[in-house]
């Protein structure tokens, strides 16, 4: 009807309220008058949630999961209808279109979607969006900047270079052209200097500022926006020792004063301390800036942090006394001034630095040498429980008891750990002067790589001592053999604890019992008898295969025993070798960040 107030100019117009907010649920106490009103509320949602169920695979809800930032978008028209639209868009995500095809598309948010949405929840999501963002941005820039410390290492030195040249040489009325070209280069340079009215001094004052800027971006990770790179930085350190390079040492130490090491970290020094030592720099006050500013950062450092930190140290104490003498006052003096370190650092940083060849008994202290009184009890009566069983035997039971235990290990055992040494060649001098064996001293054969763990004979035998002392096989060392050919013996005894100061003792303390394994059988004429020295006099013991002598090598207070030395008889036979198979158990279990318990 053309007289309808519905049309105008020709279009028509059908009556339509104006958009509101889509409501949450629909009152089951509507009108029947409002019925076309609500069916039309009602497509609009299912055709909302329909779109939004598309989206969800790109919202990263993989196969339609129901996590609860997909539950918290969802806001449907009752309660009903939601449950259903979510077993829906479950359907849809996992068998519609695969993930990984749309995980790199935009999202695409609609105007009436962001009124169903939470806003907490597209707050997160957008503010994830911008993060990873801003993360490939950072990663571009980095690729940016990669190459700029090598860049500014290569400048430093060149300029370090061609002025010590230009000066080197007289070069007043000579004609450079006949001069080499990096002097020609450092003679320019200096005329440039000299033309802009800087004499001798001011032209190395201007040198030095020129390049004081550098030194601290090249020996820092912060600064120079790039990784840190071991070759580079020894680079950079051997031109410190260069006979031009002098000039840069204060410049170092100077660095190092206004470093910020707790955003460097500790990585960061340890990186630095390597790369100083395997440019043999000599800077005793660089070592020792190093050392006292880096020494607190252990405190919250990881076990493998410290534990680098400390081999780190080691290998900078091993060029010369001096440097040793510096990086120890360092740790000395941020000690007394700077922080109390934890015991366990202590014990982590102590253990590391002795196991590449560094003592600092001035900073670290001495490991405890001793044993708590209850654990040296509990292992002198495991040494009197074997004595009961069958084929146990009691050989001394004073000064302290020396049980002999039967079948131990099978002659096959036995001969398969003899073939093993032999095969890897693992013998080694047990006594030497200098670098050349002792004639006439046994050699051994330690099995303390990983590969060895495995081995049936190497774990029957840690097990077994671990069984006899009820400890975890963890405390129980590695096994090492010991070979006396003919004319070969142990005339001086020997006690089986470790001395004052091993810093073993940092991660397993003391030992505090002996398992010798015989693993050849002697005759009686061929010699070779183990000899313990005690206060009867001396008890000899010939070798029996498979047979194990087991003592304490501590008193019932727990203080290292001398009360059973031992020694071996020469071997006289030469058809026969002895072979013994040795162990220790040691007083503690090796803690969590002691990885390698087959080391020591």
């Amino acid at each position: 009807d053309t007289s309808s107030p519905s049309r105008r100019r020709g279009r028509l117009r059908v009556p339509w309220a104006a958009p509101r907010p889509l409501p949450r649920c629909v009152s089951s106490s509507s009108s029947s008058a409002s019925v076309p009103a609500v069916a039309a509320l009602v497509g609009v949602v299912v055709g909302a949630a329909a779109s939004l169920v598309a989206v969800l695979p790109l919202l990263g809800v993989a196969g339609g999961a129901s996590t609860p930032l997909a539950a918290a978008w969802i806001a449907p028209a009752s309660t009903q209808l939601g449950a259903k639209l979510q077993a829906k868009g479950a359907a849809d995500a996992s068998g519609r279109v695969p993930r990984q095809r749309l995980a790199a598309r935009p999202i695409y948010i609609s105007k009436r979607m962001e009124e169903m949405l939470d806003a907490e929840n597209l707050k997160a999501a957008l503010l994830q969006e911008k993060w990873q963002a801003n993360a490939g941005a950072k990663k571009r820039s980095q690729k940016v900047v990669e190459g700029r410390r090598l860049a500014q290492i290569v400048y430093v030195r060149e300029t370090m270079e061609k002025v010590w040249k230009a000066e080197e040489e007289e070069y007043a009325g000579m004609d450079y052209s006949k001069q080499r070209p990096e002097i020609r280069a450092g003679k320019k340079e200096i005329i440039r200097l000299e033309k802009a009215g800087l004499g001798p001094a001011a032209r190395q004052q201007s040198m030095t500022i020129s390049l004081i800027g550098l030194v601290p971006q090249i020996v820092s990770a912060r600064a120079s926006g790039e990784p840190m790179d071991e070759e580079e930085l020894v680079y950079f350190f051997g031109t410190c020792e260069e006979k031009y390079g002098g000039d840069l040492k204060p410049m170092l130490v100077e660095a190092y004063q206004k470093m910020e090491y707790v955003s460097e970290g500790l990585g960061t020094m340890s990186l630095l301390f390597r790369s100083m030592a395997k440019a043999k720099l000599q800077s005793g006050p660089a070592y020792e800036t190093l050392a006292k500013n880096a020494f607190p950062l252990c405190k919250k450092a990881s076990p493998v942090e410290i534990a680098d930190f400390g081999r780190a140290l080691a290998s900078a104490c091993q060029l010369d006394a001096d440097t040793k003498a510096s990086i120890t006052k360092g740790l000395s003096v941020s000690k007394t001034a700077y922080f109390t370190p934890e015991p366990e650092m202590i014990r982590i940083l102590a253990w590391n630095c002795g196991e590449a060849g560094l003592r600092l008994p001035e900073v670290f202290g001495d490991p405890h040498h001793t044993v708590v009184p209850e654990v040296a009890v509990e292992a002198w009566n495991s040494v009197a429980r074997l004595a009961s069983i069958p084929q146990g035997q009691l050989v001394s039971g004073a000064p302290v008891p020396i049980v002999a235990v039967e079948e131990v290990v099978t002659e096959e055992e036995a001969q398969g750990l003899i073939d093993l040494a032999d095969k890897e060649k693992l013998w080694q001098p047990s006594a030497r002067i200098g670098k050349k064996p002792v004639s006439g001293r046994p050699w051994s054969a330690l099995f303390g790589n990983s590969s060895h763990r495995t081995h049936p004979a190497i774990v029957n035998i840690r097990l077994w001592a671990a069984d006899a002392f009820d400890v975890p096989v963890s405390q129980v060392e590695a096994v090492r053999l010991v070979r006396w050919r003919v004319g070969e013996a142990t005339p001086t005894p020997h006690a089986d604890t470790k001395p004052a100061g091993d810093t073993s003792m940092w991660a397993r303390g003391q030992r505090i019992a002996t398992v010798l394994i015989n693993l050849k059988t002697l005759p009686d004429e061929a010699g070779g008898d183990t000899v313990f020295q005690i206060k009867t006099g001396d008890l000899c013991i010939p070798p029996d295969v498979g047979t194990a002598l087991v003592w304490p090598v501590v008193d019932t207070a727990g203080r290292p025993s001398l009360a059973a030395t031992r020694s071996s008889r020469e071997v006289l036979d030469a058809g026969v070798w002895k072979y013994s198979a040795v162990t220790w158990v040691r007083s503690q279990k090796p803690p969590d960040w002691y990885k390698d318990g087959m080391r020591l």
